[in-house]
């Protein structure tokens, strides 16, 4: 689960907030049986496209996601996310099916998304320092948002995210899309000095040239491996 990342580009990550409020929304729910004992609860989801069915263990995890059309059946493409956790519960890895269950790449052009954690002396929560994007041999692979890899440093003091890497498949800068920028493959966000918490971006390109500089606004999820917490720009 990757933290602080805002509304405009949280849908590039997060399916993952799912694994947390998967139940909200749900139109209905049903016990997850398998062989006559149950192992969670399957709830069902409105969609753009139809029908989403997420099924969750009985510790609360989110262990699949299926996508069907209004018939209730399986869409054609990735139609099928399976996640997997550590030891701990962190989730590590987003993996991408078709209906017959082969991997298969999703519209973003990746087939596992794979989450990596750092933890800072007394802190077991953990913080995404790097999410990579591969296809079904696990080699990196770009997505159609321009990178193969997202890495992320914080502010020691607020635990905010202070800059963002991205980085092609040869773990070379990337000229990407984020935050409705184009070309970007380095972000470091500052606050304005003596007009209050306003956050601002600054965005570089492969060159390490200025591309734009603008104001963030809007609600930011700040994800850590168990929990979600928002904060406001």
């Amino acid at each position: 689960m990757i933290e602080g990342l805002c509304k405009t580009h949280r849908r590039a990550f997060l399916v993952i907030a799912c694994v947390l409020i998967t139940g909200c929304a749900a139109t209905s729910k049903r016990p997850w049986m398998e062989d006559g004992k149950r192992i969670g609860t399957i709830y069902k989801n409105k969609a753009v496209y139809g029908l989403e069915y997420h099924y969750l263990n009985t510790a609360g995890q989110l262990q699949r996601i299926e996508k069907r059309d209004q018939k209730d059946i399986l869409l054609p493409g990735a139609s099928v996310i399976k996640f997997m956790y550590d030891a701990g519960g962190g989730l590590i890895e987003e993996l991408n099916y078709d209906a017959s269950g082969n991997p298969t790449a999703c519209e973003q052009g990746y087939v596992i998304k794979k989450y990596s954690y750092s933890y800072s002396q007394g802190d077991t929560r953990g913080r995404v320092v790097t999410q990579a994007f591969l296809d079904k041999e696990r080699n990196p692979v770009c997505t159609t948002n321009g990178y193969a890899f997202v890495r992320l440093a914080y502010d020691g003091s607020t635990e905010k995210i202070k800059e963002v890497f991205l980085e092609d498949e040869r773990n070379q800068p990337a000229a990407g899309l984020w935050d409705e920028v184009s070309g970007v493959a380095h972000v470091k966000f500052t606050i304005l000095e003596g007009i209050g918490d306003v956050r601002c971006g600054v965005y570089y390109g492969p060159s390490g040239a200025v591309i734009m500089r603008k104001r963030l606004e809007g609600i930011c999820s700040y994800y850590t491996r168990q929990t979600t917490v928002t904060y406001y720009y």
